[in-house]
């Protein structure tokens, strides 16, 4: 795997040897001064450009980059997003052989600031046109988890305890894979929201849980934590009930 060196530097080559890109900006973990670093980290990216259209006309210069092991265009209406337009960004999830990621979004200077003002997790890279706006040194606090409304809760509690009673019917006809699709796809991010919510409050609501929990281990105690694994559950129809039994113990 290339390191962190070379790959910025292939990215930033790349900017310097084209006109039409103008700024060069880093976002995501990368750009995060608490996440915990590892090689296994994307390279979230954004090409500012005047033009969009020319990198979706012709995607030769994914080349550039490495040997690409399989690509995502997010934008691509064809695809995935028909209602996003791509005259503002259009974005490139590009995996190399050698397990290098680059997350590439080309967007308008326009989409460029408003990703500078609202992102914490940013760093100007390079400026050549000296347009983008001065930022803060960057930091997670846009993604601290904030303290919810009463009105916010309520209806994470109403929509766990209301849906959770489809599980349990899904159990009862032996509807296994239904109410596993229940669990996971409904009730499960919405425990999830309550286990983010007791952090928060446990940390004055001054912390990062991570992205689908992935901190959650470093700020829950360790029996608590142990728990919460056991509420992903097998195929049987018992490791379902038993994992949404422990939810509704902890959820009480």
């Amino acid at each position: 795997m290339r390191g962190e060196k070379e790959m910025f530097d292939l990215i930033l080559n790349f900017a310097k040897s084209s006109d039409l890109i103008k700024a060069v900006i880093l976002n995501g973990s990368r750009a995060n001064p608490n996440a915990e670093k590892d090689d296994f980290m994307d390279y979230d990216i954004v090409f500012v450009v005047d033009k969009v259209l020319p990198f979706i006309e012709d995607k030769s210069f994914t080349n550039y980059f490495g040997d690409i092991l399989i690509m995502q265009e997010p934008d691509n209406p064809d695809l995935f997003t028909p209602e996003i337009s791509n005259k503002d960004k259009y974005t490139y999830l590009m995996q190399f052989t050698d397990g290098s990621r680059i997350d590439l979004t080309f967007a308008n200077l326009d989409f460029a600031k408003k990703i500078c003002l609202e992102d914490s997790q940013t760093v100007i890279l390079m400026d050549k046109s000296k347009s983008l706006p001065k930022i803060p040194p960057p930091s997670d606090s846009v993604y601290v988890t904030k303290k919810p409304t009463k009105n916010e809760f309520l209806a994470c509690s109403n929509e766990f305890w209301w849906l959770s009673t489809y599980i349990a019917k899904g159990l009862w006809r032996k509807q296994i894979i239904y109410a596993l699709e229940m669990f996971t796809q409904n009730v499960h991010p919405e425990f999830m929201k309550m286990i983010r919510w007791y952090i928060g409050l446990k940390n004055n609501f001054s912390v990062n849980s991570g992205n689908y929990g992935k901190y959650f281990e470093k700020f829950l105690p360790n029996k608590m934590y142990r728990q919460f694994l056991k509420t992903y559950p097998g195929s049987d129809g018992k490791d379902i009930y038993s994992s949404l039994k422990i939810m509704y113990n902890a959820a009480k």
